[in-house]
């Protein structure tokens, strides 16, 4: 999972600019396994990212990763896509812009931030990556998760299956009530119970709930 943030660069006067910070996130882990800061949103910066990203992957290993992003310029460039079509890499993009649709990169976002780099003043390109070595190396291999059940990142990448949470996802207890079915439509147990007690009853009965559907619907036009 991917995405930019901005990071400010104080000048003299104390007007300001931004660079941008990319960062690549294994979603099992937590690592950033890449980040790169350029001067400008332009997608060579992200590009370089995915570079470094696809260089700490086994070249002799089968690979089946999902690369999801939102849909900013820089990960539906030519340049940023043909990467990833060429190492067999997956493509996902949010549809509608919602922050949500791309958690855990946002939170990485934050956690780098508002936690690591708090209160820091950067007053040049060269100052805001240096720390990034320093502060991103402190997050893979020393800051604990609570949903990595107090592991670093780097500890759970020797992982296998679920990790288990020291807090409760109720997002990931309704997802685990659904029946999965590759190809085929998804519903909650209470919908599929639903179905089979209206496909059980008697024809006569279901043609009587349309014909009153209908006649309600004339009604209020």
């Amino acid at each position: 999972m991917t995405d930019i943030t901005y990071i400010p660069i104080w000048q003299p006067d104390g007007s300001y600019a931004f660079c941008y910070l990319s960062m690549i996130t294994d979603c099992y882990t937590k690592e950033i396994i890449a980040w790169y800061v350029g001067e400008t949103m332009e997608p060579w910066y992200s590009v370089e990212c995915l570079t470094k990203a696809l260089d700490t992957l086994d070249p002799d290993k089968i690979i089946n990763l999902i690369h999801h992003s939102d849909r900013g310029i820089q990960y539906v460039s030519a340049a940023y896509t043909s990467l990833l079509i060429e190492a067999g890499i997956r493509i996902s993009m949010t549809e509608i812009g919602d922050p949500k649709d791309n958690a855990v990169a946002e939170r990485q976002n934050n956690t780098i931030k508002n936690e690591l780099l708090k209160d820091i003043k950067f007053h040049s390109i060269g100052e805001v990556r240096r720390t990034l070595d320093k502060a991103i190396a402190f997050y893979n291999n020393e800051r604990p998760h609570m949903s990595l059940n107090n592991m670093t990142p780097r500890q759970a990448a020797s992982c296998k299956g679920k990790i288990h949470k020291k807090w409760t996802s109720y997002r990931e207890k309704y997802l685990e009530k659904l029946e999965i079915q590759e190809g085929a439509c998804t519903f909650a147990p209470q919908t599929l119970n639903m179905i089979e007690r209206l496909s059980a009853e008697p024809v006569q009965h279901k043609q009587g709930l349309r014909e009153i559907h209908s006649t309600s619907a004339r009604d209020k036009n």
